[in-house]
């Protein structure tokens, strides 16, 4: 439970933020330990017109046999009205559950109406927590506490309870296929080529990927080129391991020169066009310990209205309570693609948990300093060789 030495039931008293997370997960806890009796929630005029406070009433509804109890008109200001308010609502929490445990979560709210709150549940008993998004723990704040240290978050959620206490559903997940991840083990030789040797490659994917049509992937015709015999040579032996894996079709005439065939085929044009890249991470970091993975993964907001930029995510992991997202890029990273990029990738972190979420750009190609400069600080970069060594900095990441 939250505080080894607490005894009894407890009853949690939330302030109703855009710190879903913070106020979702300490309840969470309590629940899964069985001494969970009831939530309180104290509602602003303000926060009761958001979207955070519906995305936390809604994953609240989804923790059977609790009870929820919504306190509208918290006061936005004047910390005496703040003060009555909490008297009454401790109150009313102490009358209704004389046996339990009152437990005031100071994290969400205004400073003010965080602390004026705070010295009312102090007064009353309450125990006083806070939780440290950042460090990932729990800190205990009354005076008379027992717990004495910050106590770890336990891990409680999974890629699907992040995204829907957000205001999210899981739309598809293309690893949680079985026939996906046996397409994906078949050509693990060819994506594992294609990322040791992708500059030498570069201006082939390129020709190949001349196939897509401008509809969005749809099946179009074959299409053929010719390579000379110099360049053909330097690149045969990709294009035998993507024959060989009836990604393509090559003969080489008389004259030396290479025939190629492009595929028609919508999943094998995607792949070509950088599926790869997200296919070699997901080999890479698929067996690390601690984190649910997910590759290919898109989500719907669950309702109509949504902030979030971009919805689809090429690799999303979660370990201990924390997002991470994995953008690949095997193309360039410059002119419009570089606004796109930076704007999706600034607003990840503010949508899905702020300083539970971080996010890593995965780029085969130099990502220049304007493109860099654009990203926020909680976004790191690797380009070209060094995506190899994601992996030793998602098992760090996971156990932090």
């Amino acid at each position: 439970m939250i505080g080894s030495d607490f005894e009894g039931m407890q009853v949690h008293i939330v302030i109703a933020s855009d710190e879903v997370l913070a106020n979702y997960i300490p309840i969470l806890i309590a629940k899964y330990d069985g001494v969970l009796k009831a939530i309180y929630i104290a509602l602003s005029p303000t926060m009761n017109k958001s979207h955070s406070f519906s995305n936390l009433k809604r994953a609240l509804k989804k923790e059977e046999s609790v009870s929820i109890k919504v306190s509208p008109e918290f006061p936005e200001s004047n910390p005496i009205e703040i003060r009555t308010f909490a008297e009454k609502l401790i109150g009313e929490a102490k009358d209704a559950y004389p046996n339990c445990k009152i437990v005031f979560n100071a994290t969400g709210g205004k400073k003010n109406q965080c602390i004026a709150f705070a010295q009312i549940a102090e007064d009353e008993g309450c125990e006083i927590i806070y939780a440290d998004t950042a460090n990932t723990q729990i800190e205990f704040l009354s005076r008379d506490s027992k717990v004495t240290q910050p106590v770890p978050m336990r891990s409680v959620l999974n890629i699907e309870s992040y995204f829907y206490a957000q205001g999210f559903r899981i739309e598809n997940c293309d690893s949680d296929a079985e026939d996906w991840k046996e397409r994906a083990m078949s050509r693990r030789k060819t994506t594992e080529t294609l990322f040791e040797q992708f500059l030498k490659y570069d201006w082939l994917l390129q020709k190949l990927n001349s196939g897509i049509s401008n509809s969005g992937n749809q099946p179009s015709r074959n299409k053929e080129f010719f390579v000379d015999k110099v360049t053909g040579g330097k690149v045969e032996s990709l294009l035998k391991v993507l024959q060989n894996s009836n990604m393509v079709h090559y003969e080489q005439s008389e004259n030396g020169y290479y025939y190629v065939v492009t595929p028609s085929d919508p999943e094998i044009l995607t792949y070509l066009n950088g599926k790869w890249l997200e296919e070699f991470l997901w080999f890479k970091l698929r067996n690390i310990p601690e984190i649910e993975l997910s590759c290919g993964l898109s989500v719907k907001p669950l309702t109509e209205k949504s902030d979030l930029v971009n919805n689809e995510f090429d690799l999303a992991m979660v370990s201990n309570n924390r997002l991470l997202i994995i953008e690949c890029k095997s193309g360039k990273v410059d002119g419009s693609e570089e606004n796109r990029i930076s704007y999706k990738l600034n607003d990840v972190p503010k949508r899905l948990g702020g300083a539970l979420t971080t996010v890593v750009l995965a780029s085969m190609q130099t990502v220049g300093d304007e493109a860099r400069k654009r990203l926020a600080s909680r976004t790191e970069v690797f380009v070209g060789s060094d995506i190899a060594g994601l992996s030793s900095r998602v098992s760090e990441w996971s156990v932090m």
